[in-house]
């Protein structure tokens, strides 16, 4: 009974919330007329207000996703039921389709210091979600190894 009982706990452990990695949270829909009277500065300015939220959203993101992570693994083998981290997934969702409406709209206003602008972060933003990609990999291998050990 009492490994029943573990397995469930190990079970709900892993169905529970977890957060997920911020290049894993796709932009929700946000509909193109909600900036239709921004000029291209306006929308410049927005944009640059949404780079900044979504930057620290992201690294929030990426703790919290890095901690639910490790509290499954710790979890399973410890103690089966450890609270799962605060997911700002949705936030991040809402921010992301944002920056994806405004990018859409600069383009076809033909808003050229914005459009500059988004393709110099776009490259920015590649370069760091490679170097996540790669922490992620090694915190996995590490995860791997540790268990191994147990």
């Amino acid at each position: 009974m009492r490994k029943y009982i573990l397995v469930v706990l190990c079970v709900i452990q892993l169905c529970v919330g977890c957060a997920n990695y911020p290049d894993k949270i796709p932009a929700a829909y946000i509909s193109p007329l909600v900036y239709k009277n921004y000029t291209c500065e306006e929308l410049s300015r927005e944009y640059n207000r949404l780079i900044l939220q979504c930057s620290a959203l992201t690294i929030i993101q990426k703790k919290a996703a890095d901690h639910d992570s490790a509290a499954v693994c710790i979890g399973i083998i410890f103690f089966p039921v450890i609270p799962m981290s605060a997911d700002r997934g949705h936030e991040l969702a809402q921010i992301k389709g944002q920056r994806k409406t405004i990018e859409y709209i600069a383009i076809e206003r033909n808003c050229m210091k914005l459009t500059e602008t988004i393709e110099r972060i776009k490259k920015e933003e590649e370069e760091a979600l490679r170097k996540i990609e790669k922490e992620r990999k090694e915190w996995r291998r590490i995860q791997m190894s540790h268990g191994e050990g147990l």
